[in-house]
């Protein structure tokens, strides 16, 4: 399940809120998950780190909260036994929303023929594939397994690239549901992640944020190793049975950092192996286990419903996530952004198994060429910001420097970030005519390098159709399959 993350904080505010005033509106705590696997996550990553003393419990008796869980019946009634989810009902109200979305239209053909074929109870032989499903019945590995194995037999090719859609579909699913409750209720909605770790003191400076008008606070993302962070925290001691997970930030970010994630192992600027698509840079900083990271992929922490009229609830629909155009589509975030850039405040790690998600990279020439790689690394950062995953959003949270440390700030720290900044603002300069034909000459050779080439260049269309309103796409999907070409849509 796909979720990043490093944490430094993002603020968006807005300027028509009442004096900045908070009436101590509920926080609403916001998880979708399934299967057991990320449910283990969850009752061992994430739920601890909410109880410890500066997170949930903090705020018993100073704001009201409830706890959003999107999931299935059975991974509901699986939690409802277990000891620390007694621990969490003392501090908040758990709320289940059942998790459940209709088949994609990638997948009816399989899905039916497996209707057709099954005797089970988790799918019935006579249940349309029109009706929503749970993610238990399409979305687990071992049943995407028997779902590929059908494909081939029927000659239908489903990838990996088709299973984490389908994971990310349910997981915008249940996100919908328990934003928009939150949007009814005019609650903060917490968006958190089964294989996160917050540290311990996050929620009681999200309550104090919230109290001075702040409206959305953004989290940047980066990835730690699942298998070695959670090794580093048994061999700590810190995985007791049923008790909380207590981690100051800078002890969290002491301990992650030698825990990184192949990908975010490749975000180092001064590494041979510097990433491509470059979309964060970090720099080492000298007695520190930390980094300074400039990143563009950001996530919502906190979002304050009061004041949105109109919730985009349908955005979630066709795989739309939290971390996409969710907040740009309701804040105007030019004028409101604002951010918080050292980890002392909120940190949050987000854990993911090595092989998952780590891009494939080489060291290439250009980056170890004396008086040459800096200037080819900045313009790798140019590239990614300005090409098909940038967007001006991106682009404006690009440049805030983020100082994730596990000391206090030295000296050090002032002459990395003075370094960072200024190969920052040439990556952010805008591309001339030149830059720009050179940007697309290379996007259009990695898009023709490699195989399957038909399936990415359908990966490109549903990019860019996702770039126009809900209505075209309608109107495109219905010519395309006129004319014999749904899959493509």
């Amino acid at each position: 399940m796909p979720w990043p993350i490093i944490i430094c904080v993002y603020v968006v505010e807005r300027s028509d809120y009442l004096e900045n005033e908070d009436p101590v509106r509920p926080f609403y705590y916001i998880v979708a998950f399934w299967g057991s696997t990320y449910r283990r996550h969850f009752l061992q990553l994430c739920l601890p780190s909410l109880l410890a003393p500066g997170n949930i419990p903090f705020l018993l008796g100073k704001r009201p909260s409830r706890f959003l869980i999107s999931t299935t019946h059975q991974d509901w009634a699986a939690l409802s036994t277990d000891p620390l989810f007694s621990r969490l009902q003392t501090f908040v109200e758990p709320v289940f929303l059942e998790l459940r979305r209709e088949v994609p239209d990638f997948l009816k053909t399989v899905v039916q023929e497996k209707m057709r074929r099954s005797s089970s109870e988790s799918i019935e032989r006579n249940r349309s594939v029109d009706c929503p499903l749970s993610p238990l019945d399409i979305a687990t590995p071992e049943v995407f397994e028997e779902l590929q194995a059908l494909g081939r037999e029927m000659g239908v090719e489903l990838t990996d690239h088709h299973h984490y859609a389908v994971r990310i579909l349910f997981m915008s699913a249940g996100h919908k549901a328990a934003a928009s409750q939150a949007h009814h209720d005019q609650a903060y909605g917490i968006f958190l992640a089964p294989d996160m770790v917050l540290s311990d003191g996050a929620v009681a400076h999200l309550h104090q944020l919230a109290q001075s008008g702040k409206k959305v606070v953004m989290v940047s993302a980066c990835r730690f190793s699942l298998e070695d962070g959670i090794r580093e925290f048994h061999n700590s001691g810190l995985m007791a049975s049923a008790e909380a997970l207590i981690l100051p930030p800078r002890k969290l970010v002491e301990m992650v950092f030698g825990c990184l994630h192949p990908e975010t192992a490749c975000f180092e600027f001064d590494s041979p192996l510097f990433s491509n698509p470059a979309t964060s840079a970090f720099w080492k900083v000298s007695g520190d286990e930390g980094v300074l990271l400039h990143s563009f992929f950001w996530a919502p922490l906190l979002v304050d419903y009061v004041g949105i009229d109109r919730h985009h609830g349908d955005y979630f629909d066709a795989g739309g996530t939290t971390d996409g155009k969710y907040i740009a589509m309701h804040f105007d975030f030019n004028r409101d952004v604002s951010p918080v850039t050292d980890s002392d405040e909120i940190f949050l790690a987000s854990f993911t198994p090595r092989g998952e998600y780590a891009y494939s990279v080489r060291a290439g020439i250009l980056k170890q060429i004396p008086g040459l790689r800096m200037h080819y690394k900045t313009f790798l950062i140019r590239r990614t910001l300005y090409g098909p995953m940038g967007d001006p959003m991106k682009r404006s949270l690009y440049r805030w420097p983020v100082r994730l440390h596990s000391q206090s700030l030295s000296l050090e720290w002032k002459e990395v970030e003075q370094r960072a900044d200024q190969i920052v603002k040439r990556a952010l300069k805008v591309p001339g005519v030149w830059g720009r034909t050179a940007n697309t000459v290379l996007w259009l050779k990695s898009l023709c390098a490699g195989p399957n080439l038909s399936g990415r260049i359908r990966n490109v269309g549903g990019y860019l159709i996702g770039k126009i309103s809900p209505q075209t796409r309608t109107w495109l999907k219905r010519i395309l399959g006129q004319w014999g070409m749904g899959k493509w849509s």
